[in-house]
């Protein structure tokens, strides 16, 4: 079902840039113009319809809602589209009736004609027509084809990229969400780790986190280090927590200590840019050994 719920979240953002782009640039008069063209006029009802139906869905969920309207603003950021994306998909994974509502609209969108009049890539350079209702069980009882945009699935890099502007921005749940979605579709890239660790952090100090929250961040950065030892940034901030909140509080510390993560850091050589930036995503701590030990080496490095 994955395969066909990325597919549709797609073609559905694809089609609806090209159409919002249109709107502001005067198409529906432009099309007025050639009225005599039923399959014009039918395509444009239905990009409008398709517009219509996913705000209404999105409108009971605040963020998802926020998006959309960023994405009226600039259909053709690609950053937003991403966020939208992800928002669709996990609406049809919990609404299968919303995602057929979707795909029909695409199915009859690309029946009339809808690529001609609205220059999207809806076919594709390669047109490929997926046939929802043969591929991985299909959606319910969709019947025809809906003609898609391949290649065209968000990104780990989009993923990330878009997560810590989230974080810089404070949204993290957002933030969260992707990260979670980035994970699930690639459980390998160690960065997804980090960053849903600096995002459960949401700019805190780890020493008033609850315990459930500090195990959840601990368990990410042990993740993100074993999948990649070499990003020094990495093991600071997994120190940092297990100091500021296992080591304050009193409790104890599966492996590694303190001690044997900042060592493992002091051997790796240090990116100042993913140093400063972990600096930034933390609340200054007063008299902190390891932010001190941090901002000593991102000194020394600039």
């Amino acid at each position: 079902m994955e395969p066909i719920i990325g597919t549709i979240a797609a073609a559905a953002v694809s089609l609806l840039a090209s159409f919002l782009k249109s709107s502001g640039e005067g198409f529906s008069r432009g099309l007025g113009d050639d009225i005599g063209s039923r399959t014009g006029n039918a395509a444009w009802k239905k990009a409008k319809q398709l517009l219509s139906t996913i705000k209404a869905r999105f409108s009971s969920k605040p963020q998802a809602s926020k998006v959309m309207e960023a994405f009226e603003n600039a259909p053709q950021d690609e950053d937003t589209q991403a966020t939208v994306r992800f928002h669709l998909k996990q609406t049809f994974a919990s609404d299968e009736t919303f995602m057929k509502e979707v795909s029909d609209l695409l199915k009859e969108f690309a029946k009339a004609g809808g690529d001609t009049y609205f220059k999207t890539n809806i076919s594709g350079s390669v047109g490929k027509i997926i046939q929802l209702s043969n591929i991985h069980g299909g959606i319910g009882n969709v019947e025809g084809n809906v003609i898609i945009q391949p290649s065209t699935a968000v990104t780990n890099a989009t993923a990330l990229k878009r997560s810590v502007q989230l974080i810089k921005g404070r949204d993290y749940d957002a933030a969260i969400d992707i990260l979670k979605s980035s994970i699930k579709e690639d459980p390998s890239e160690p960065d997804a780790y980090y960053y849903l660790a600096l995002a459960m952090l949401r700019g805190r100090r780890p020493k008033i986190l609850y315990l459930s929250e500090a195990d959840t961040i601990s368990q990410n950065l042990e993740n993100a280090c074993s999948k990649d030892s070499t990003r020094a940034h990495y093991y600071y901030l997994w120190a940092l927590v297990k100091l500021d909140f296992y080591m304050t509080k009193g409790l104890s510390i599966r492996p590694p200590d303190v001690n044997e993560l900042l060592a493992k850091a002091g051997k790796l050589r240090s990116n100042p840019e993913s140093m400063s930036e972990m600096l930034s995503f933390l609340p200054r701590i007063a008299s902190n050994p390891i932010l001190d030990l941090v901002e000593r080496r991102v000194a020394l490095l600039d």
